[in-house]
């Protein structure tokens, strides 16, 4: 399979690279979840409970980058992670051909186009592997910028469960979106 990495402009000039993770990409990575978790009303994760070690991320990174139905995208900007996209593929034979999709980026890179950016550059990638045919995630209603996304992109909502959510004031719903990618 062919290397999927490029460099693109924002909508405000800025350079990226999206490259696949890498081994020593660990401690970086960790960092930038941590920064995008603590700020983000919409990852149902909350600060404390991500408790990822270096080594722990770097088997987590080892493990998409030998998992033939799974990838790591990270996007880079002046040598910083600041962002990533992951296809984490079933390893149940009979789910084999599918993958959640998970998106993470800095507060300072949203409404950029770099979540567009991200989610082509995976979907490519996904067109391309043999094994996966259909994509899906999961994603509050509330998070109507990432929602508009997908729906753009060609996901579909499969559902909805009402009250999926609690967070301290309130509970929020959960979509399911998916796409086919390949007909095999």
């Amino acid at each position: 399979m062919k290397a999927y990495t490029g460099t693109y402009n924002l909508k405000n000039g800025l350079e990226i690279s999206i490259r696949h993770a890498r081994i020593e990409d660990a401690a970086k990575l960790i960092e930038t979840k941590r920064k995008y978790i603590a700020e983000s009303p919409f990852i149902p994760l909350n600060i404390e409970e991500y408790t990822q070690t270096i080594e722990q991320e770097e088997q987590l990174i080892s493990s998409y980058l030998t998992q033939i139905n799974s990838s790591l995208f990270v996007v880079e900007f002046e040598g910083e992670i600041v962002g990533n996209i992951d296809l984490t593929g079933s390893t149940r034979k009979q789910l084999a051909h599918t993958a959640m999709l998970g998106i993470g980026m800095l507060p300072a890179f949203q409404g950029l186009g770099l979540g567009t950016l991200l989610l082509k550059h995976a979907l490519d990638w996904a067109q391309s592997n043999e094994i996966l045919e259909i994509i899906w995630l999961e994603v509050m209603p509330e998070n109507s910028y990432a929602v508009k996304l997908y729906t753009q992109s060609g996901f579909v909502v499969a559902g909805s469960i009402p009250n999926f959510f609690k967070q301290e004031k309130h509970q929020l719903d959960k979509l399911t979106m998916y796409m086919n990618v390949n007909s095999n």
